[in-house]
């Protein structure tokens, strides 16, 4: 999937909100405003709002439905009214993920569909939220997801400065992140900013093998690989590099070969280049699989101080 042409054009942003009145969603609702009026801003465009009245839990008071979808829009408006630069307020009443889904099923119609998430930590795993998740598995545009460590550093955004962007691509080097290597270098040339590629040596592989790596010393052979993998990977790298420079982008990249989880090592480049915002690839090998999302793509969303956009093959 290739975005040059919507890229082309000054396309809006769609936001997903809801109209919980706690303090947290308060608070994650207007981060997540701040930060899509600053990407929009940066690209000379609008921002919609998206908010989906869930009728399965309206059909089970149907005496009081008029009553209650009548104050739902009452409340997206005054949500919507503080932010100057929301052009547009979509209210919806169906399922949240295929209602989502269906408005953003027509290519070129929005620039990025963005949303938000407290994160929730299960027994064995982080959670984004069922709907989060789903978005992120279906959605045919690309998925700004702005998690609550890029939440707590909203007022800092790199987006609402004047610094140039920098955008961190994470990449398998294989044709599955092809789609976010090229959408991210096409972002950058958008926002007149940099892109820094990172390729983490051990996603991917067996478990046994980046057990191995992470060894002090291995054997002739593994070290024969390692030697291997970092060839292949720094090739790799030298090809995203020539696109890059052919878009006249400025490209920096890094290997990162130590036994940490990959999303840790994802986090820790976009703490330290500064990221602006961390773009990923949805079928990137260990990044997701499966019907939930992986562990690499949630960790980073979850840890990223920078909202993280994901490109679906």
């Amino acid at each position: 999937m290739r975005y040059d042409r919507a890229m082309a054009k000054k396309l809006p942003l769609l936001v997903t909100t809801d109209l919980q009145q706690d303090a947290a969603s308060v608070q994650r609702t207007k981060a997540v405003n701040h930060m899509s009026l600053a990407l929009a801003r940066r690209l000379g465009t609008s921002v919609e709002v998206l908010y989906v009245a869930n009728i399965g839990e309206i059909a089970q008071i149907p005496q009081a439905a008029t009553v209650i979808l009548d104050s739902q829009k009452e409340q997206l408006k005054n949500l919507v009214n503080p932010f100057e630069g929301i052009t547009k307020a979509r209210f919806l009443v169906g399922h949240p993920v295929p209602a989502i889904a269906k408005v953003t099923a027509q290519k070129g119609k929005f620039e990025v569909l963005v949303q938000g998430t407290s994160g929730k930590t299960g027994l064995t795993r982080a959670f984004l939220g069922s709907v989060a998740e789903e978005v992120l598995r279906h959605s045919r545009v690309p998925v700004m997801t702005v998690g609550p460590e890029a939440q707590a550093q909203a007022s800092r955004s790199k987006l609402a400065g004047k610094d140039k962007p920098v955008i961190v691509v994470a990449t398998q080097l294989d044709k599955t992140s092809a789609p976010a290597e090229h959408y991210a270098i096409e972002l950058a040339k958008k926002l007149k900013g940099r892109v820094h590629a990172v390729h983490h040596l051990q996603a991917g592989l067996h478990p046994l093998i980046q057990t191995a790596m992470s060894t002090p010393s291995g054997s002739r052979e593994l070290q024969e690989l390692i030697r291997g993998l970092k060839k292949d990977a720094e090739k790799s790298l030298t090809k995203v590099a020539a696109k890059a420079k052919k878009a006249r982008v400025e490209f920096s990249s890094s290997l990162v070969e130590t036994g940490i989880h990959a999303s840790e090592a994802v986090i820790d480049t976009a703490r330290q280049e500064g990221a602006s915002l961390v773009v990923m690839g949805t079928h990137a090998r260990g990044l997701l699989l499966g019907s939930f999302l992986g562990s690499t793509a949630r960790g980073v969303i979850l840890g990223s101080p920078a909202p993280v956009i994901t490109v679906r093959r």
